[in-house]
C-alpha cells in the first residue's frame, strides 16, 4: 500500500499532469480533456490554471492511485520522470526480487555492447520506454545535449562510453528499481530489440553468470514472431513460462478496494505481479565496435 509520503508524491504528480493538460487545452474543451485523462471536471476558477488546480484538488486520497495509474496508461499529461515514479510505486508494492548494484555493474561489464550498437534504433526505443532520456535540448542550435543525444554521440557513434558508463548515465545501476532493471534485461534480449536469435542468446549468455550469483536467470520460455522469448526467473524454478503480461484497456477496479488495475497485472502460477505500465514497447572496452 502507498504510505503518506507516497500519497503526497502522487498528489504532486496529479497536479503537474493537470497543469500540462491545461496548457494544451482551451477554456471550452478543458473539462472534456480533464475527464478524458481520468481527472474530475473543474470545480471552479476563472483562469484555465485555476480550473486545472480545482480538478486536481478534487481527487480524493483514495482515488489518487487510480488516477495516477490511469494517466500512465493513457500516456496523458505526465513527464517521463513522473511516469517512472508512478511505475516504481506500483512495482515496489509487489516486492520484485532484488538485483544488487554489484550484480548490475558486473552485468554491464560483461555485456557485448556491439550487439546493442548494431541495433541502436531498437535499443534506443527500449531505453526511452524505461528511462528519462530528456527532451532533446539543442546547444547553439545544433548539438543535442539531452541524455538521448549524449547516448547517440558517445555510445552509438563513438567509443567514449563503455556499457558500464551507459548504465551509470541511465541510472540503471544506482537508481533504477528492481522491477525496472528486470524489464530492462528482458527487453534488451527480446526479439523486438535484437531481431537475431543468435545475438539474443549471446546477450543472455553474458547476463546469466552474474545473475546466477543471486539465484536468478534469464530463461527461454517460448518465442514471439519466431524469436526466442526470455523471462527473469528464480534459478531452479519449474515453471516453463513464468509470466504472462495481461494488458487491458478496460475498466479498472478501485485501488481502495484492494484490487490492482487489470492493466498493471501479470499472472504467474496464481500469483500476480505488476505489468510494465509503459506505452507499447554493453559495451565493455574489449567488445567495442561492431561484431568482430
Amino acid at each position: 500500500m502507498v504510505d503518506g509520503a507516497g500519497v503526497a508524491t502522487l498528489r504532486e504528480i496529479v497536479f503537474r499532469a493537470a497543469c500540462a493538460i491545461v496548457g494544451g487545452s482551451t477554456h471550452a474543451k478543458l473539462d472534456e480533456d480533464l475527464v478524458g485523462a481520468g481527472l474530475p471536471p473543474s470545480a471552479g476558477g476563472e483562469t484555465k490554471a485555476q480550473r486545472g488546480e480545482s480538478s486536481a484538488a478534487a481527487v480524493t486520497d483514495e482515488r489518487l492511485w487510480e488516477v495516477a495509474v490511469g494517466l500512465v496508461e493513457r500516456n496523458t499529461g505526465l513527464h517521463m520522470i513522473d511516469r517512472m515514479t508512478v511505475q516504481d510505486l506500483v512495482w515496489a508494492d509487489e516486492h520484485p526480487p532484488p538485483i544488487p548494484k554489484r550484480t548490475r555493474r558486473d552485468l554491464a561489464r560483461a555485456l557485448p555492447g556491439w550487439i546493442l550498437v548494431n541495433h541502436a534504433q531498437r535499443f534506443h526505443t527500449l531505453l526511452a520506454t524505461l528511462f528519462d532520456l530528456g527532451r532533446g535540448d539543442l546547444f547553439f542550435g545544433f548539438e543535442d545535449t539531452s541524455l538521448s543525444g549524449q547516448i547517440d554521440r558517445h555510445f552509438y557513434r563513438n567509443e567514449d562510453w563503455t556499457v558500464e558508463q551507459l548504465f551509470d548515465e541511465l541510472g540503471a545501476v544506482d537508481q533504477a528499481s528492481d522491477r525496472r532493471f528486470a524489464l530492462f534485461l528482458e527487453g534488451m534480449v527480446s526479439g523486438d530489440t535484437v531481431p537475431d536469435g543468435d545475438a539474443q542468446r549471446q546477450l543472455v549468455d553474458a547476463i546469466n553468470p552474474p545473475l546466477a550469483g543471486i539465484g536468478l536467470e534469464l530463461r527461454e520460455t517460448g518465442n514471439t514472431d519466431g524469436y526466442p522469448t526470455f523471462h527473469l526467473v528464480a534459478t531452479g524454478s519449474r515453471t516453463g513460462r513464468p509470466k504472462q503480461l495481461i494488458c487491458s484497456t478496460g475498466r479498472r477496479p478501485n485501488r481502495a478496494g484492494g484490487r490492482r488495475p487489470d492493466a498493471l497485472r501479470e499472472r504467474t502460477g496464481g500469483r500476480r505481479w505488476s505489468a510494465t505500465l509503459a506505452p507499447g514497447w554493453r559495451r565493455v572496452r574489449a567488445h567495442r565496435g561492431r561484431q568482430p
